[in-house]
């Protein structure tokens, strides 16, 4: 999948090819969904909005996006490819700065995705600039607490989108899994057992 142009990007982070595949996988998996009229699709910790915006470019059926951003820094990249790129033809977005911990929005959604910060802190090259490491690195304590939060805002039905490294770390008892590899990642696709 080809990028549609060039994102803007605060100076401390740089998304990577496995965003387009991520998009990729999720688009390929949308015609699965059982649905009403419109998709309900949230990004979390959104970045720049890559993988929000992309898939607004290419979905040829109503939805609505939520870009969820919990650092401020990431504000103004955020707004600036939403007004450039967002593709208004068949839905509608917002964004939103919050921790996913602290979210809780009027309605469920038929699609989460989430490309979380890869590093573990055992597996980390220290550095002083909280950005960066707010960015690429993530403990596995919060991962669990954001997949459980996820859980609680699929509708029934949806599908969760998790890009990590460590997927097999967390606890995926309540969840039927299936895995493709990419590269040093993996792309869990994920619902919730009935």
């Amino acid at each position: 999948m080809k990028i549609i142009c060039d994102y803007s990007q605060p100076d401390f982070y740089h998304f990577s090819q496995d965003s387009i595949d991520l998009v990729e996988v999720v688009l390929n998996q949308i015609q699965l969904l059982q649905r009403d009229n419109v998709i309900n699709i949230l990004d979390v910790g959104t970045g720049c909005g890559i993988v929000g915006i992309e898939l607004s470019q290419k979905i040829r059926t109503q939805f609505k996006l939520v870009l969820l951003e919990k650092q401020n820094e990431f504000y103004h990249s955020i707004t600036q490819n939403f007004k450039q790129l967002f593709n208004h033809e068949f839905g509608s977005g917002e964004i939103v700065i919050s921790d996913v911990l602290d979210f809780n929005p009027e309605i469920h959604f038929n699609i989460i995705t989430f490309n979380a910060p890869f590093y573990r802190p055992d597996r980390f090259r220290s550095t002083n600039n909280r950005l960066k490491k707010n960015c690429k690195m993530m403990d596995l304590k919060t991962k669990n607490k954001i997949i459980e939060k996820c859980s609680k805002l699929l509708s029934p039905g949806g599908m969760f989108f998790l890009l990590d490294r460590y997927f097999n770390d967390y606890d995926w008892s309540k969840w039927q899994i299936h895995e493709i590899k990419i590269r040093d990642s993996v792309i869990v696709i994920a619902k919730l057992k009935m």
